[in-house]
């Protein structure tokens, strides 16, 4: 049953005579993960495969001379921050239906496991035993839930502008003053062994920095170096040149005006953001990507797959601010 506006369009556009609107227009549209269900996944992926529109792997259209046309309208997964979902539910959905994908990891974390900071930040607001804490001199109600939403909120703000060593280290501090451990688990992440048998299998892998930062707070010199040692350090581990890059975070002003340039000079041909753009493709240092989410039916999936997404978004933001 349709339940809310983005169904009820994305339902209106599959149906004759608008289902032309929604797909067959774009060369090539690029879709993001973080997570995936089985059934979301396979859902998603059977819807699109049943619009006529074919997969394609990334690696096959990017070059050094930049991006190929697609021979037709044509979909590329990718995935990032490099989760272990990526390998016991989407790999093997993958693999079954024949479905090429790219999967983007963060050199640091490949090293030493370590779970991300807004992962560790759910789950320490979660147990925190306090009734209220102050930061940056408001006062959040961790009993209500609107409280503990504000908290990450505000958190996340000031984390994202951060070097990630450093927001590791604030959270450790915020973890304090909410009476909860610092070392509490967050989501898994890959480990070599189960990269190498998903590149067995045809599985495609790109870079995601070195340490996940917004490259638009940082000195170009710490760009430069977030994009080359993680394209050198997943390049040896791969024993194969990584050329496909993921900018974290993905907008604009979190990617900065530098890091498309120095992507080139770090050995890179194409750059993926996380700005949602239906249509030709203009830079491969500025790949647009559609992020979808695990619970996205194909109501909503058609919707986001159509011009009108990228629009949608700019008035949500609109309102909000």
């Amino acid at each position: 049953m349709t339940t809310g506006p983005t169904e009820l369009a994305g339902a209106i556009l599959r149906r004759p005579p608008l289902s032309g609107f929604a797909f067959g227009r774009s060369d090539l549209t690029i879709l993001t993960y973080h997570h995936s269900t089985t059934e979301g996944l396979r859902c998603q992926l059977e819807y699109i495969r049943s619009t006529g529109l074919q997969f394609v792997d990334l690696a096959d259209l990017v070059s050094s001379q930049g991006i190929a046309k697609p021979t037709r309208p044509s979909v590329a997964l990718t995935f990032d921050d490099g989760y272990v979902d990526c390998y016991t539910i989407a790999f093997p959905i993958l693999r079954a239906m024949g479905v090429p994908a790219t999967f983007f990891l963060v050199g640091e974390r490949m090293a030493d496991r370590r779970p991300y900071w807004w992962d560790r930040l759910d789950r320490t607001i979660a147990a925190a035993a306090v009734a209220s804490v102050t930061l940056l001199g408001r006062t959040f109600d961790l009993t209500q839930p609107l409280g503990r939403s504000g908290l990450r909120t505000a958190f996340a703000a000031i984390a994202r502008k951060m070097a990630t060593d450093d927001a590791d280290r604030q959270l450790d501090l915020l973890a304090d003053s909410l009476g909860v451990a610092r070392d509490l688990p967050g989501r898994p992440i890959l480990d070599w062994e189960m990269v190498h048998k998903m590149r067995t299998a045809g599985m495609g892998f790109g870079s995601h920095t070195l340490t996940h930062p917004s490259l638009g707070a940082l000195p170009i010199q710490d760009v430069q170096r977030e994009l080359l040692e993680s394209r050198l350090v997943l390049s040896s581990q791969l024993q194969n040149e990584v050329r496909l890059l993921a900018y974290p975070y993905g907008s604009l002003s979190e990617i900065g005006g530098e890091a498309p340039v120095l992507a080139r000079d770090c050995g890179y041909w194409a750059g993926l953001t996380s700005v949602p753009r239906v249509g030709a493709v203009e830079s491969s240092t500025m790949m647009p990507r559609i992020t979808v989410n695990p619970s996205d039916n194909p109501d909503v999936l058609a919707f986001k797959m159509t011009a009108l997404w990228p629009l949608a978004i700019r008035m949500r933001s609109a309102w909000a601010s």
